[in-house]
């Protein structure tokens, strides 16, 4: 199939168990990408029993994997997004750490199946490729849209009262799993009288949360609170201060983008997965354990320039991923892969 300029193309982006998988970042990717197809001005469904040219998978469950075969039968180009990496997910659920060996396999195998894949990053990329898996990929930031995410002094005011908060106040954004840093949260939390704040899914059960991350929680300092999922993500961010991100694995790390957009500064891990687009000192501030953690926090707190020069910095970063370029990049791939023969 040849497609031109002026082709009619439609894609359909699939997300299985949309409505549990939908508040996590892979839910926020599936938002962007149809934000992003809207502004291309390309059709799409999310079902994938539609009639539709390509078919764009998020997830890497059985469903999904169904869906791209029975795809493949009919014809159909198939891309996968890469989300999800053996290494992201340990400590995310407490089995996967026993059998990341078999899962690194599955996922060598899965992503086997696509005409295309579409990573969030370089490194995923990179990652995919030493895994073995042959296949020609793309990365593509998986992109923040700059209208919604805006400060909300309103909001702020709001959130503040509702949990409590004075002063500066460092948080989090996101499911509370073990491999997003939540001891260091904590641990860094210790050496501080100011209140700490983390927004997102707190599931309530041994199977999801492990016992020690229930531990942990159990015994957090009483300067830190656990909200659980919140209505409005806007006026959370809006509410915080620095953004404060530990997380030891990332594919790309959506929320460090959505609190540039809220002009917030930020302080994360010293990770692979962000070289290339977050720079020390420039951006934000990187730490390698909790100690450099204490000390770079205790640095924003007290240098509010720094604080202002880190957001403005990571204001004009954000702009790189909005969601018109996400859309073109997008298009291309789309389009390349049905020029394929």
């Amino acid at each position: 199939m040849k497609f031109t300029k002026n082709s009619k193309m439609k894609v359909c982006l699939y997300l299985e168990l949309e409505s549990i998988i939908g508040r996590g970042g892979i839910g926020v990717a599936l938002k962007s990408q149809k934000k992003a197809l809207e502004r291309a001005g390309i059709e799409y469904t999310t079902n994938p029993r539609d009639d539709y040219d390509v078919l764009h998978i998020n997830t890497i469950l059985p469903m999904s994997l169904v869906y791209a075969k029975l795809a493949k039968d009919k014809g159909k180009k198939v891309i996968m997004h890469a989300h999800t990496l053996e290494e992201d997910t340990r400590n995310s659920l407490p089995f996967f750490n026993n059998v990341s060996h078999i899962f690194r396999k599955y996922l060598t195998y899965y992503y086997g199946l696509a005409d295309h894949i579409i990573t969030p990053s370089q490194y995923a990329k990179e990652r995919l490729i030493a895994y073995g898996v042959k296949k020609s990929m793309t990365p593509i930031s998986n992109g923040v849209d700059l209208k919604k995410f805006q400060f909300d002094e309103k909001g702020r005011e709001e959130y503040r009262k509702k949990y409590n908060l004075e002063g500066i106040v460092p948080f989090s954004v996101g499911n509370v799993f073990m491999r997003k840093g939540v001891k260091t949260f904590m641990n860094v939390a210790r050496s501080y009288k100011n209140e700490f704040i983390w927004f997102g899914n707190l599931y309530d059960t041994s199977l999801i949360m492990g016992s020690e991350l229930k531990k942990a929680i159990e015994k957090k300092p009483d300067n830190v609170q656990f909200t659980g999922f919140v209505d409005n993500i806007i006026s959370a961010y809006s509410a915080g201060d620095i953004f404060f991100f530990p997380s030891t694995a990332e594919t790309q790390g959506i929320v460090i983008l959505e609190a540039w957009a809220m002009g917030k500064p930020v302080l994360i891990r010293d990770l692979e997965v962000y070289k290339g687009w977050t720079e020390d000192g420039v951006n934000c501030l990187k730490a390698k354990d909790d100690e450099d953690f204490k000390e770079k926090l205790r640095i924003l707190i007290e240098d509010e320039g720094l604080r202002k020069r880190l957001s403005k910095a990571g204001s004009e970063e954000v702009k790189k991923h909005s969601m018109d370029k996400v859309a073109a990049k997008l298009k291309a791939v789309y389009e390349g892969v049905l020029n394929e023969s």
